[in-house]
């Protein structure tokens, strides 16, 4: 019985989060591909929390006319405060999954918290610049035939939207069950050890990359200024984003969307991880700044131990006795780790770059927007070291826990 009520729990919940999945991404997409003004009806999303949606004004008299016009401002205000509630309601139900028993479900949570964070940064940046494009209007200045488009839907909009739905699960079960062809015990053992020698490298790789354009974006600011800023911007970063009378209409609505990415991204590290995480975060910063930008590499390389992992691995390897099966698991496991762990940092990758295009029109708009910005970089450069540490199972640095690691793995795999 208990476990028939759990199952009928758990595709109750499935269910709720697939409405809300659909609801947010309908209406990310309509407020993404328009300019303000409103999207063709088939654009218009069903379920429950969108039902209540106004059909598109009439044209009829000269009067309704002028009046749908005058209307457009507040049409896509209007819109994404419509999106909002949604928004955080999909955080809350991805959030959840992180508490899961099964891995699978624990790693598509964090992914779709990943991808709608981008897709929340993607949402504030158009509506910046649509008010910016406002503001020049009304202030009579000439606008450039780039400032007279809207931005265009781009194509990793779409990708998260896959995520966020669920449908890049089969992705990932497809790489899981690659078919590798080991003939002999010999050669399987020299491609479990390139296998595990290839993913370790590459992981190192990409969290330093991740880890120097978060470096890159706090110093914009001053590593100084930030970490004297820091405590206010975890307790409120929504308060320092809409602080002042500028932030106001548009403007106000875009930064709550940005906010609400930082939501989800901390929600991703977890509340009591994200306060370890910003200490170190803090002490790196300080021994970065005194440093030249090689010396990243050298301090995300004495944080995970990879050097150190890679050749306990590979003695691992050669003096493993095991049967070929359990290589071939070995070298399945390397490589489903490896993707896995490229997916994430993409993400990472696409949340800094979103957080660069907001910086360019929030920043003009709310100068107090630059600590919460120089924290958005902070923050996503945490994620990617102390993921990578899972992945990597750094021996020393306290870790996230949310997947057994590639040390883990090989010993299951070998024993």
């Amino acid at each position: 019985m208990y476990t028939l009520r759990r199952m009928a729990k758990l595709k109750k919940a499935k269910r709720k989060y697939q409405s809300l999945a659909k609801a947010y991404i309908l209406g990310a997409r309509a407020l993404l591909s328009a300019d303000g003004r409103k999207p063709a009806k088939s654009a218009i999303a069903k379920p429950a929390e969108l039902k209540k949606e106004k059909p598109a004004a009439r044209k009829t008299t000269k009067t309704k006319t002028t009046r749908a016009k005058a209307a457009k401002p507040r049409t896509l205000k209007a819109r994404a405060k419509k999106l909002e509630p949604i928004s955080e309601r999909l955080t809350r139900a991805a959030a959840r999954k992180l508490e899961s028993r099964k891995t699978s479900t624990r790693l598509q949570g964090e992914a779709q918290l990943l991808a709608k964070a981008a897709t929340d940064l993607q949402i504030g940046a158009h509506l910046l610049n649509v008010a910016s494009r406002r503001a020049k209007t009304s202030s009579a200045q000439p606008q450039s035939q780039a400032d007279e488009k809207p931005i265009l839907l781009p194509a990793s909009a779409e990708s998260n939207f896959r995520i966020i739905y669920g449908l890049s699960a089969r992705k990932e079960r497809a790489l899981d069950g690659e078919d590798i062809v080991l003939t002999d015990r010999a050669s399987a053992l020299d491609e479990l050890q390139k296998r595990v020698v290839a993913a370790l490298d590459e992981m190192s790789d990409r969290c330093v990359n991740v880890a120097w354009l978060s470096v890159d974006g706090v110093s914009a600011i001053g590593v100084t200024k930030l970490l004297q800023s820091t405590e206010t911007v975890v307790v409120d970063i929504a308060s320092l984003f809409g602080a002042g009378e500028q932030a106001t209409g548009l403007i106000k609505t875009a930064t709550d969307f940005v906010a609400q990415a930082y939501q989800a991204i901390r929600a991703v590290m977890g509340y009591r991880a994200l306060d370890m995480a910003m200490d170190k975060m803090a002490a790196w910063l300080r021994q970065i700044e005194r440093h030249p930008r090689e010396t990243i590499g050298q301090l995300i390389e004495r944080l995970l131990e990879t050097a150190r992992t890679k050749k306990e691995l590979v003695a691992l390897v050669a003096k493993s006795n095991a049967p070929m099966q359990k290589l071939g698991r070995g070298v399945k496991s390397a490589t489903r780790l490896n993707q896995e762990h490229k997916v994430r940092m993409d993400l990472a990758w696409k949340l800094e770059r979103g957080l660069r295009v907001v910086s360019i029109f929030s920043i003009a708009a709310l100068p107090q927007a630059q600590v919460a910005l120089a924290f958005g970089y902070l923050l996503i450069g945490a994620y990617a070291v102390f993921t990578t540490a899972d992945y990597v199972d750094a021996p020393k640095l306290k870790r996230i826990n949310r997947i057994s690691g590639i040390r883990t793995a090989m010993s299951r795999a070998l024993a």
